[in-house]
């Protein structure tokens, strides 16, 4: 049967308090090793890269026709008189979050 965990970041911090490996830890909770992985890559150490929300405030115009991009992590409005380089630092930002 397949075990669901719903908070990684719990299973994260008692892996490191037991002081065992990860493939011995992930025996013992009932888990394959490349899941423990797969989650650690996903959500990281960093609680900086676990925000699940950046928002941008672009210059607002009145005839501003917004773009939305949007992800299960993130929804950014970009209208008329976004700063270009500042969208390119999100996006590279958000690429090494996914």
């Amino acid at each position: 049967m397949r075990k669901i965990i719903k908070n990684w970041q719990e299973v994260f911090e008692q892996h490191s308090q037991s002081g065992k490996t990860i493939p011995e830890f992930c025996k013992e909770i009932g888990i394959h090793p490349n899941t423990f992985y797969k989650h650690k890559k996903r959500i990281g150490d960093d609680p900086k890269k676990r925000s699940e929300i950046i928002e941008i405030n672009p210059v607002q115009s009145a005839a501003a026709i917004p773009i939305v991009l949007k992800s299960k992590k993130f929804s950014i409005s970009i209208t008329t008189g976004f700063d270009e380089c500042l969208l390119k630092s999100v996006l590279k930002i958000i690429g090494g979050l996914e």
